[in-house]
């Protein structure tokens, strides 16, 4: 019986309707359709992002598919002994990203906090300065796990439409690259890169354009935003699962 031959390298053609011809390339079979969108955008020199308070989104679409998971590694969509792929590069344009008024959404984030001092005081949150100025502030969270506190800055501009920028920074200089005021924890990663690669972050969304259109991991404004943020950031460092003490 004749050997079962095995696909290491896949050609892959990715098509966009305006350019006069496609982008081509071999992967890896394990290679995650995140790294073939990247390379199809860096081809056709396009950027993901805001343009006129319009968001402007890519997406692949294989065999009239729309792709939403792009974790899923190529060879999800290949055929038994198969070793090509085509996917369409595909732009859309989602209207109405309206600008929020910085006094208005300080008035809400600070309604939201107020409405969670119960829960602020029991956890042991301390925010500064309080009352608020506007929508930067600083919390200072303990892990349960070894004592540590942290101080974070929160950047919320947006509120509660958007998510807040957050930033690990030293209590004393306020510096975000002091790599001893992040904790080793899931999603925060360390300077010089200093941020949090996770859906409820500015950065994470910025890493991860996608997300806004999975109901998965796409933005919840609705409710208490503040509180969900802030309850998630405390679970993390109190999960052994997924925090494992101070940088050094």
């Amino acid at each position: 019986m004749a050997n079962e031959q095995v696909v290491t390298e896949v050609e892959v053609k990715i098509v966009y309707p305006s350019a006069h011809k496609p982008a081509e390339r071999k992967f890896s079979p394990n290679t995650p359709l995140r790294e073939i969108k990247q390379f199809a955008l860096n081809a056709f020199t396009l950027n993901e992002g805001t343009v006129d308070a319009n968001q402007i989104v890519f997406f692949l679409i294989h065999q009239q598919t729309k792709i939403e998971n792009l974790d899923q590694p190529l060879s999800t969509f290949l055929s038994p002994h198969d070793h090509k792929l085509q996917f369409r590069l595909v732009k859309e344009i989602v209207a109405g990203a309206v600008a929020i008024d910085p006094v208005l959404a300080c008035i809400s984030l600070q309604a939201d906090l107020d409405r969670i001092e119960d829960i602020r005081t029991a956890e042991g949150w301390i925010l500064l300065p309080w009352p608020l100025k506007d929508t930067t502030f600083f919390v200072t969270m303990k892990s349960i796990i070894d004592g540590e506190s942290y101080m974070l800055r929160m950047m919320w501009d947006g509120y509660p439409e958007k998510p807040p920028s957050v930033k690990p920074v030293n209590p004393d200089t306020k510096d975000m690259n002091d790599v001893r005021a992040w904790p080793l924890c899931d999603g925060f990663r360390l300077p010089p890169t200093a941020d949090l690669c996770l859906n409820i972050t500015r950065d994470g969304f910025a890493l991860h354009p996608d997300w806004a259109r999975d109901h998965r991991y796409r933005w919840e404004s609705s409710g208490n935003p503040a509180q969900r943020v802030l309850f998630d950031l405390q679970d993390r460092l109190n999960d052994r699962s997924k925090y494992h003490g101070r940088a050094k």
